[in-house]
């Protein structure tokens, strides 16, 4: 694929006619079509980002976390205790 690419980019500079074209075109085309050839054939969009990984995980784990079954068990007074100071730091 590179020789292709460097066929067109040779195209552009050995030009027997005349032609209109400064050093500032062609060196804007030099940087841009390499630029623009590896945007078009860039495959890394098809994967997972690590983004979105992270964001998956985060779903998991809440899921998991919503999904437990909070049964109290009060045995003793001191779970109790245990219990009121918990839901008292909890809704402050």
């Amino acid at each position: 694929m590179m020789k292709y690419l460097l066929v067109i980019i040779l195209c552009f500079f050995i030009d027997k006619s005349v032609s209109s074209k400064n050093i500032f075109e062609l060196t804007a085309l030099s940087f841009g079509i390499p630029l623009l050839y590896d945007q078009y054939f860039d495959k890394s969009l098809l994967k997972k980002s690590d983004f979105d990984r992270r964001i998956d995980l985060l779903n998991k784990y809440y899921k998991v976390k919503a999904n437990k079954n909070f049964k109290i068990r009060l045995n003793s007074r001191s779970d109790l205790i245990e219990y009121l100071i918990v839901t008292d730091k909890l809704n402050r």
